[in-house]
C-alpha cells in the first residue's frame, strides 16, 4: 500500500537495518527471551517510549529533512545506524517491535529527518522484521494456539490499520504527527499501568530504563545536530 500510494520512504537504509535487525533478533531470541517476566518487559517498555515521548517535545520537527544522502555518511553515521538497527533487532525479540521504533527514533533524533518520512520507512521495517519473526517462530514451534488465536485477530488491524495510518500521517503536518505520536505513547503508558500493575520492583526496572532512554535521546539530540544541519539542502 505504502509503495502503491508512492509514500515516500528511506529505501536505501532498509536491507542494511532489516539486516542487522535480524541479527539481533536471533541473538535476543536465544540469550534473553524466557529469562524476563512478561509484565516486566511490558513496564519497560513503555517507559522507554515515554522518554521518548519526551525527546520529541525537544525537537524543532519543522526544520528537518526529506531525504538521507549516505554518501555525506562519515565512521560515526554508520555506526548509529548499525547499532539502532541491532538494539531494535534485540527489542523486537523481547517486545514483539522495537526495530522499527529504534530506527524510527535515530532518523528523527539523529538524522532530523521528516517524522512523516520517518514513520513510513519504520512502518516497512515492523512489516518486514514481522514476517521474519513469524517464520523463526513457527519454525522453533514457539507459537501456542493462543498466541496463534491472537495472531489472527491483529491481522486485519495491521493489514488495514498501518497503511491507512502512514497514508493519513503523511498529509498532516509534522508538528500534529508528533503530538499524535506523544499523546499514543502516554495512553499506551496509562494502560499499561492500570491494566498490569506493576510491582515495586518493575517499577523501578521501568525507571531505569527511561532515564537510560532520557541519556541515549538526548545523545542522539545533541550530537546529530552537531553533524548534520537543520537547515539548507545539501543533495
Amino acid at each position: 500500500f505504502i509503495y502503491s500510494k508512492r509514500i515516500p520512504v528511506l529505501n536505501q537504509i532498509i536491507p542494511l537495518a532489516c539486516s542487522i535487525g535480524f541479527v539481533g533478533y536471533l541473538l535476543g531470541n536465544f540469550i534473553l527471551v524466557g529469562h524476563i517476566k512478561p509484565s516486566a518487559i511490558k513496564i519497560l517498555f513503555v517507559f522507554i517510549w515515554l522518554s521518548l515521548a519526551y525527546a520529541l517535545t525537544k525537537l524543532n520537527v519543522r526544520s528537518h529533512r526529506s531525504y538521507l544522502d549516505l554518501h555525506t555518511f562519515n565512521h560515526f553515521d554508520w555506526m548509529i545506524l548499525v547499532l539502532a538497527a541491532f538494539l531494535g533487532g534485540v527489542l523486537t525479540s523481547l517486545f514483539g517491535n522495537g526495530l522499527d521504533i529504534i530506527v524510527f527514533t535515530c532518523l528523527v533524533l539523529y538524522f532530523k529527518i521528516d517524522i512523516r518520512l520517518a514513520t513510513a520507512t519504520s512502518i516497512i521495517l515492523m512489516s518486514i522484521i514481522s514476517v521474519f519473526a513469524s517464520i523463526f517462530n513457527v519454525y522453533q514451534e514457539y507459537v501456542s494456539e493462543t498466541v496463534y488465536q491472537y495472531w489472527l485477530v491483529s491481522i486485519p488491524f495491521v493489514i488495514f490499520g498501518a497503511p491507512f495510518g502512514s497514508k493519513i500521517m503523511s498529509i498532516l503536518s509534522p508538528r500534529v504527527v508528533t503530538l499524535i505520536l506523544i499523546s499514543i505513547i502516554g495512553v499506551q503508558w496509562i494502560g499499561a499501568i492500570l491494566i498490569v500493575k506493576p510491582t515495586y520492583t518493575e517499577i523501578v526496572i521501568g525507571i531505569i530504563g527511561m532515564v537510560g532512554g532520557l541519556v541515549l535521546f538526548s545523545f542522539m539530540i545533541s550530537k546529530g545536530k552537531s553533524i548534520i544541519p537543520e537547515s539548507g539542502d545539501t543533495q
